[in-house]
Formats: C-alpha cells, sequence, structure tokens
C-alpha cells in the first residue's frame, strides 16, 4: 500500500477517532448515540464542520496537496468508520451492562504501579521546574 495511501487512512481515523470521542464526552452514563446530539446545536454543528473539512482534505485537490493526502474510496472508508465508533459502541456496551468504567479508571490509577510513575512524572516536572528557574536566575 502506497504510503499517502497509508498517511491519509492514518490521518481520517484519527480525526474519525475524536468524532466519536467528542459524542462520548457528553455523559458517562447515557448512550453516545441518541437524540442527545440533537439537543446541543453547537456540538451537531461542529461535528458537521469537522466532516466537511475532513472531506475537503480527503476530495478537494488543493487540500490535498497542502496535507499530503489522497482521496480515498468509500468503501475504503467504511472500515475506517467500523473502527473508529468502536470507541463509542465499547464505551455504550459497558454503560448498557452497568459497568461503570470511570470508577474502573479510577481504580487502575490508585495501584502502586501507576501511583511510582504518576510520582516519577511528577518528580521529573518539579526537576525540569527548577533546572527552568534557574537559568532564568543564572
Amino acid at each position: 500500500m502506497p504510503l499517502h495511501v497509508t498517511g491519509t487512512e492514518t490521518f481520517t481515523i484519527l480525526a474519525m477517532c475524536q468524532w466519536f470521542n467528542v459524542l462520548n464526552c457528553q455523559s458517562s452514563t447515557a448512550s453516545a448515540l441518541g437524540p442527545r446530539l440533537l439537543r446541543n446545536p453547537w456540538l451537531a454543528g461542529g461535528l458537521t464542520l469537522s466532516v466537511l473539512l475532513q472531506a475537503a482534505v480527503l476530495y478537494a485537490p488543493p487540500m490535498n496537496a497542502l496535507f499530503h493526502t489522497v482521496p480515498l474510496p468509500l468503501p475504503d472508508l467504511l472500515p475506517l468508520v467500523a473502527l473508529a465508533s468502536k470507541l463509542v459502541l465499547g464505551v455504550d456496551l459497558l454503560a448498557e451492562g452497568g459497568v461503570d468504567w470511570k470508577a474502573h479508571a479510577k481504580l487502575i490509577g490508585e495501584r502502586p504501579h501507576a501511583q511510582a510513575v504518576a510520582a516519577d512524572r511528577k518528580r521529573a516536572q518539579e526537576e525540569q521546574l527548577a533546572a527552568v528557574k534557574a537559568r532564568a536566575e543564572g
């Protein structure tokens, strides 16, 4: 598969994942694929604009040149939509099953290994901040 096709598909699926992610961010308990989407005109408008801009990047020759993309045939887009929608469908299935995934994510953060990683990250940030302050003073 040519590099431009692979790059275009990767760019497109990242955009699609963000579309589905914003739908999931509306509620942690209700389905993202319900009538709730139409209640927020700003969200619906933003998603519509985002889809149109992605279509321009895929199918407008000047945008192809600017973003180094190539037009993708519709049959090539369908598997990308299916992969990106797994984000919504997975969270919806968890919600339907009564699984509180946010509580589970919090439990993961309380594991000793995760706490050690967070402490290491905090220590590294403090060291970087100290180094920046030292350079600014010196």
